[in-house]
């Protein structure tokens, strides 16, 4: 694995921005940024970038999942990078630089375009003002600062010819070429050598004809040659001893390009092809045209008693040199007497030649061994640089395989890793499923849960109630009875200022906004909600903020209730039905600390409906499964279960009547139903409402019924008479979802699409609440009738007052 936190990505497509590689790379890990590269000339992409990762194992990561990614038709490669792209700024500094040396589009190198570009591209001037560069090896010479000429092949231009006079003379080829040379940058001479070096490997038929048709480039490239210190003119020299038949030129004659200080050449680029540039050397049978007569900047032959030149059949120096008789030419005998048994002619001039035209040559000294060929022909020359860049290339493609293999047997041990992680992560699952099937049969068998954990109880279809609790509901029913006429706390002018005195937003997760039921503890000060966020929510008035969650629902919270034990216990038992079928008993820890006693799971609807009974032991359950039940909250255990005929298709709301001997359900067929808790049988039944009932209400005194169905009105009952006595409009096209009756049973309150508070009898209308910005669910007076607490599904409490 490698310990960069980079990768190189490559074959990135050319739309693609880096806010949106970012995001393709962040699903394997966090990254700290993306680079594009950009051509520094042209500003567009060049296809490629680095990706930062905050680590070694994102990194990894990357390398191995996101490589082979297609993205905008294009397979993504990625891999490790050399190093971080914020310190590669060198490279691709030298990138531009070769970019502005070859220039785009001339193709690679070796290419004709790419040494026609070479040749035509314009010398280097220096900048208006700027000191002229002064090579250190020609200081002190007046002739050294000349400026190039303005053409490289042609020279400088002509002088204007003068009207009567003589035409200037025409300036000298070789002259042009070499003024042409002196002013090229090093660099850009080793681009020309090695331009035609891969042209002549990949394309010898073309060289052949390139190097044909423009005999200066055949110029150009020897005088390069020796800029470069790679062959000694002497050598050269010694190629052609007799290819011209003019006199060698003198050398104090020829001009000379000034020296230049140039760098050891790169070893080229693996071909696969002989180092020879597929052009044959001078030597072998070469056109008249391909190498002019006397060639400017030759040296002469070396004098006499001077080690041999090449032969002309080998091209190495001849270690049994003869001569030919006829032509003159110089050969190596082995050499020469093998041609002329398979040919009988000279290879030279083509005349008929045997054994007897050769003359043997006395070289002195005759035991000193000629130069390596190796330094003495251009072939040679590459060929060794050939031969040491392939050992290079086969040493560096062993230490590839090699990586290559490391890699996959890391990419494969990782692959084990990620199967056992995904392994073990669904044995836990499945033992957590196993865990929860257990409890769940537990609890259906009637097994004692562990501490600390709710148990499911089932509902039964019992008859009715035991004698025991029909004591217990009439002694309540006497005792509640008594109490029943009270005199209102506060006079309707008060009720007249009601204003919104205190607001909590912000209640309920925002994914699943709105809070669908609320009841209040007024001893401690707590206010209960569900939501539709499935969980329930314990706040403090004097804390101001939410002191406990109650979660284990899966579903919607429709009701919530506190049993009232508080006066008792210190800390109030709390209730919630969910649209999952079941009802929860949370009992209270230390500290606002609450857990799942019980799990009431006999429905098999929603739960609409959550009353406690006035004795606090008992609470009422309705469902759209059109089944209502009466269940002990000590104990969980359902004690009646009630279904009728009448009722198909579901409870919509319940309530009980203040002295708990009746049950009142809301239906969805527009009716209400009361029942006796004692014998589950029907004893009334309320019609005229219109789509189900919603809510309902009973008075405190125990005379009066509201109840609202799907449209803008309230229906006030006569529970003694069985009529309506009073009907009740909101808003036009308004709905009504809570109603509540203070505890003197003197105001009622409607919450829907405002709040609203009547006054019984004269049911004239106190005030109009309209401070909520989405619809009212629920509503519940103080024990004194002085404040009112709503809660809606714009996600909060609102507390209305008395305006001191």
């Amino acid at each position: 694995m490698s310990g960069s936190k980079v990768v190189f990505v490559g074959n990135i497509p050319y739309e693609q921005t880096e806010e949106q590689l970012i995001e393709i790379f962040s699903e394997v890990g966090p990254v700290v940024s993306f680079r594009l590269v950009f051509d520094r000339d042209t500003g567009k992409p060049r296809g490629y970038g680095f990706c930062e990762f905050k680590d070694e194992r994102t990194a990894a990561s990357a390398a191995r999942n996101l490589n082979g990614r297609e993205v905008g038709n294009r397979i993504l490669k990625v891999d490790y990078a050399d190093s971080d792209p914020a310190r590669s700024g060198g490279r691709d500094q030298e990138e531009s630089s070769h970019m502005r040396t070859t220039g785009p589009g001339l193709g690679p190198p070796g290419s004709l375009p790419m040494m026609q570009a070479h040749m035509q591209q314009p010398p280097f001037m220096p900048p208006p003002g700027a000191a002229p560069r002064i090579d250190p090896r020609t200081a002190g010479n007046p002739n050294a600062l000349q400026p190039p000429p303005p053409n490289r092949l042609q020279g400088p231009p002509p002088p204007p010819q003068m009207v009567g006079g003589p035409p200037p003379p025409r300036p000298n080829p070789t002259d042009a070429i070499s003024a042409v040379l002196a002013s090229m940058t090093p660099q850009n001479v080793f681009d020309l050598v090695s331009s035609m070096k891969v042209l002549g490997a990949n394309e010898p038929e073309r060289a052949k004809a390139v190097l044909n048709e423009n005999p200066q480039l055949s110029y150009a490239l020897f005088q390069a040659l020796l800029l470069m210190n790679l062959v000694e003119p002497n050598s050269l020299q010694r190629m052609f001893p007799a290819m011209s038949g003019s006199p060698t030129p003198n050398p104090a004659a020829v001009q000379q390009p000034p020296q230049q200080h140039l760098p050891p050449p790169p070893p080229p680029p693996h071909t696969g092809m002989p180092p020879h540039m597929g052009m044959p050397p001078p030597h072998m049978g070469m056109p008249p045209q391909f190498t002019p007569p006397g060639f400017p900047g030759m040296v002469p032959p070396p004098a006499q008693g001077a080690a041999m030149g090449p032969s002309l059949v080998s091209g190495e120096a001849p270690e049994n040199p003869v001569v030919s008789k006829k032509s003159g030419q110089v050969y190596e005998r082995r050499l020469i007497v093998k041609y002329i048994e398979d040919n009988g002619k000279d290879p030279v001039s083509g005349e008929e030649l045997s054994v007897d035209d050769l003359l043997d040559i006395k070289t002195t000294p005759g035991t000193v061994k000629p130069r390596p060929p190796t330094m003495t022909s251009i072939p040679s020359i590459l060929s060794v640089l050939q031969n040491e860049w392939d050992s290079i290339m086969l040493e560096t493609f062993t230490l590839k395989q090699q990586y290559q293999q490391v890699r996959q047997e890391l990419s494969h041990s990782l692959y084990q890793h990620d199967a056992a992680c995904r392994v073990i992560a669904r044995l836990m699952k499945e033992r957590d499923a196993a865990r929860e099937a257990l409890a769940n049969v537990q609890a259906h068998l009637g097994t004692k849960a562990p501490a600390g954990e709710a148990s499911d109880v089932a509902m039964e279809d019992a008859s009715g109630l035991s004698s025991e609790v029909r004591e217990k509901l009439e002694a309540t029913t006497a005792v509640l009875s008594k109490t029943r006429r009270r005199k209102p706390n506060v006079t309707a002018e008060a009720v007249q200022t009601y204003s919104q005195r205190k607001v909590f937003p912000g209640l309920h997760a925002a994914r699943s906004p709105g809070i669908t039921s609320l009841d209040l503890d007024a001893k401690n000060g707590l206010v209960l909600t569900g939501g539709n966020d499935k969980n329930a929510l314990v706040f403090s008035q004097s804390e101001e903020k939410v002191v406990a969650t109650l979660k284990g629902h899966s579903k919607k919270i429709t009701h919530v209730a506190w049993t009232g034990r508080s006066e008792e216990a210190g800390q109030d038992m709390a209730l919630t039905a969910s649209a999952d079928h079941t009802v929860k008993i949370w009992t209270a820890d230390k500290s606002y600390g609450y857990h799942a006693a019980h799990t009431l799971s006999g429905h098999t609807a929603e739960v609409t409906g959550l009353c406690v009974h006035p004795t606090k032991d008992y609470v009422a359950t309705a469902s759209l499964d059109s089944s209502w039940a009466f269940h002990d909250l000590e104990t969980g255990s359902t004690l009646l279960t009630a279904r009728s005929d009448e009722v198909t298709k579901g409870y919509s709301s319940a309530a009980f009547h203040p002295d708990g001997l009746l049950f009142g359900t809301g239906t969805t067929e527009s009716a209400v139903k009361i029942w006796d808790v004692r014998t589950k049988e029907a004893v009334a039944s309320f019609e005229g409402h219109v789509g189900s009932v919603k809510t309902m209400a009973f008075s405190e005194n125990g005379y009066l019924m509201a109840a609202a169905g799907e449209n803008n009105e309230v229906s006030i009952w006569n529970l003694r008479t069985l009529e309506i006595v009073q009907k009740l409009s909101v808003a036009d096209q308004g709905v009504i979802n809570a109603l509540a009756w203070d505890q003197s049973g003197t105001y009622l309150g409607v919450g829907g699409t405002d709040t609203r508070i009547f006054k019984v009898k004269t049911w004239q209308e106190l005030a109009n609440l309209t401070d909520n910005t989405a619809e009212v669910t629920s509503l519940k007076f103080g024990p004194l009738g002085d404040y009112l607490v709503a809660g809606s599904l714009d996600r909060s409490l609102r507390i209305f007052g008395i305006t001191e």
